[in-house]
């Protein structure tokens, strides 16, 4: 969810804490809890929603940056586990849109979002068919941390923080876009010789 240069950095902070964890907690573990947070967000939101974003909402998305220091940390980055992460990003946050945020975002801001993160997700194929790369742009990347931004404000329920958080998911459109395109252009552009 953050562009190599980042990975980087936030490597450099984490790399102390996942070296210490255990062999059992593996990466794709990690992934498939932040996934199944979802759960208890939708649940415990209607009620408390602070109660949601600090001890839920929060830590899954603390969880999206360990995942990936600790695939990299132990040299089992691949390919699958990329998918499953930016598949669970898919989930958490368009879950949280449509089953606890739906009020607050509007039906249109909802259907674009996903419509554009499904029309990203159907390029991918594609492009592997055309031997093309399968690594998100910086668009892409940078729409993923803003969604996720977004969606944490809205799920703090502090008025001023959900009229920030609705427009960072129009900013999401718009770099969804700017990704949509990008990935189409790498799909007709030429082969690098190499």
């Amino acid at each position: 969810m953050i562009a190599a240069g980042g990975d980087m950095q936030i490597d450099r902070f984490l790399v102390p804490l996942v070296a210490r964890l255990p062999g059992w907690v593996t990466p794709n573990r990690i992934t498939v809890l932040r996934g199944l947070m979802l759960v208890p967000i939708v649940l415990v939101y209607p009620t408390h929603p602070l109660v949601a974003g600090w001890c839920f909402y929060v830590p899954a998305m603390l969880f999206d940056v360990v995942d990936g220091a600790l695939a990299r940390h132990r040299g089992i980055s691949s390919e699958n586990g990329a998918l499953l992460d930016a598949t669970v990003d898919k989930v958490l946050l368009h879950g949280l849109v449509w089953l606890s945020l739906l009020p607050h975002v509007g039906i249109l801001l909802a259907v674009l979002l996903a419509g554009l993160d499904l029309a990203l997700t159907g390029i991918r194929p594609l492009k592997r068919w055309r031997g093309r790369s399968l690594e998100a742009n910086v668009f892409g990347k940078a729409k993923t941390i803003v969604m996720a931004f977004g969606v944490g404000w809205i799920v703090s329920d502090v008025p001023i923080w959900m009229s920030g958080g609705i427009v960072l998911l129009w900013v999401t459109v718009g770099l969804a876009v700017l990704s949509l395109v990008a990935h189409i252009g790498d799909f007709f552009g030429k082969r690098d010789a190499s």
